[in-house]
């Protein structure tokens, strides 16, 4: 088997007035701002207050007790049924993270068709539909549907009737072809078995006359070496038939202080200038 040949990712790192790009900085656009503030109140509205760092250590105990460490357990309905409430707080952070870095390089705007896989409870998504991008059809995947239902029930508590929800499996997307112009993923593929399937199923929904956009967000392992796992995912992306990614990596820690790595592979341009 050949080796992967390494390739270049460029460091982020958030800042509360902008981004720095390695070591240039890029400050928010007044857009981009006022989306972040209004991000917060939605969060401090949908969800309460953040949970302390002995409280997330508690949940995490109770929920690891349930759920063991299997794929199989994982995809155990009373799993879900149980903790599908608490899951919106216990990704609190990461999914802040996600939806800031999104505000940053995704490029929100001009997209009348996005597509989420794995939107989990959704309060993301409907955030984007609610505020965001109030003019375009925002459809949500997840293959849990007590998860699912969490976010049917926001969105009927905010009142947002342009967002559609459906439960099912990413390796077989529920649209036709051409049917997304921005699809998202965060924290999800890394955990999918077969991630060439997907991205061919990506390419496949997305529209054809613009050849759609993509950003992709998920953690690291830790003894992962980043340039060669992010060559492996440019590898796949490429032989899916997508737009080279632009590719960059996150650097903090968890609620825990451990050390944290978040690897973004995306065909939009950084810099909103």
């Amino acid at each position: 088997m050949t080796a992967e040949k390494a390739v270049e990712v460029e460091s982020l790192k958030l800042a509360r007035q902008g981004t720095f790009f390695g070591k240039r900085f890029v400050p928010l656009t007044t857009r981009q701002a006022e989306t972040e503030k209004i991000w917060e109140r939605f969060l401090e509205d949908t969800l309460g207050p953040e949970l302390k760092p002995e409280e997330m250590e508690a949940l995490e105990r109770t929920m690891k007790k349930f759920k063991g460490v299997s794929d199989l357990k994982l995809e155990n309905p009373y799993f879900w049924e149980s903790w599908a409430p608490a899951w919106a707080e216990y990704s609190r952070k990461s999914l802040d993270r996600g939806f800031r870095l999104l505000n940053r390089i995704g490029r929100l705007e001009g997209h009348p068709r996005i597509l989420s896989l794995g939107a989990g409870s959704c309060w993301q998504e409907v955030f984007l539909s609610q505020y965001c991008c109030p003019e375009s059809r925002v459809f949500c995947l997840d293959f849990s549907k007590p998860m699912i239902k969490q976010g049917v029930r926001l969105a009927g508590k905010r009142g947002v009737a342009h967002i559609h929800f459906a439960v099912g499996k990413v390796e077989d997307i529920p649209l036709k072809k051409g049917q997304a112009d921005l699809v998202i993923s965060i924290h999800l593929l890394d955990l999918i078995p077969d991630p060439p399937r997907v991205l061919g199923e990506i390419r496949r929904v997305l529209s054809s006359e613009t050849e759609g956009g993509y950003f992709f967000l998920f953690p690291l392992k830790p003894r992962d070496v980043l340039s060669t796992k992010a060559a492996v995912w440019e590898r796949m992306i490429l032989e899916a038939g997508l737009r080279g990614p632009r590719m960059y990596c996150l650097r903090g820690r968890n609620y825990k202080g451990q050390t944290l790595r978040l690897l973004v592979l995306t065909d939009r341009q950084g810099n909103p200038s």
